[in-house]
């Protein structure tokens, strides 16, 4: 499933640097279930985000092979709150990509950290 336009939309992105801002919609049906009162993003989704904005990034469809690291630091919730992607290629090498991201807000607090490694389509 796509996540873009679906939990969280793009509010601003420097493609070329790998920044991206997002806002999370709370009308999202995930949050129904996970948690009607104090709705939380799942990691699940924070990583496929991650994989959705580097695609974006690189212009190219990736298939995700490997989450190298993943820290939830601090819960990822659809408030008024503007996050802040940011994503590096690591490494590349033929059809393998490694990302490194941090999901953040603009007050520079650090909600997550996740190192995907992707193949890319062909």
């Amino acid at each position: 499933m796509i996540l873009k336009d679906n939990l969280y939309i793009i509010t601003n992105e420097d493609i070329g640097n790998g920044l991206f801002k997002i806002r999370l919609k709370a009308d999202c049906f995930i949050y129904t279930a996970h948690f009607p009162h104090l709705p939380i993003t799942p990691g699940v989704c924070l990583v496929q985000m991650v994989k959705e904005l580097a695609e974006i990034m690189i212009g190219k469809t990736l298939t995700l092979t490997t989450i190298k690291n993943a820290k939830f630091l601090i819960a990822v919730q659809p408030n008024d709150t503007e996050y802040c992607i940011n994503i590096k290629i690591k490494k590349q090498e033929g059809n393998i990509c490694s990302f490194q991201s941090i999901i953040s807000d603009i007050e520079d607090n650090t909600y997550a950290k996740i190192s995907l490694q992707t193949a890319i389509e062909k």
